[in-house]
């Protein structure tokens, strides 16, 4: 699958609100990445285990993703995209 995002795009998104998780397979989520500190990755929901999700990148040749990192927590979802600008 060709990238949804390329170098250069802004993303806005919208932040969590821990009374109405509204995550849905498909959705390009930020998340905190879960080995580095202070570092945010933009990934699809590629399944959902209760309140674990599997995350994946577009381009699965070159993406970082669970994969590699594992299932991510609920607590390391930030927000879901909103919008993207391509540059």
């Amino acid at each position: 699958m060709e990238r949804t995002l390329k170098e250069g795009d802004l993303v806005t998104y919208k932040k969590l609100n821990p009374r109405n998780i509204d995550l849905e397979i498909g959705d390009i989520v930020v998340a905190s990445h879960p080995k580095t500190k202070n570092k945010l990755i933009i990934k699809r929901i590629h399944r959902i285990y209760q309140n674990k999700f599997d995350l994946r990148g577009d381009n699965s040749l070159s993406s970082t993703d669970s994969r590699e990192l594992g299932l991510f927590e609920l607590d390391l979802i930030i927000g879901k995209v909103d919008k993207i600008f391509s540059n």
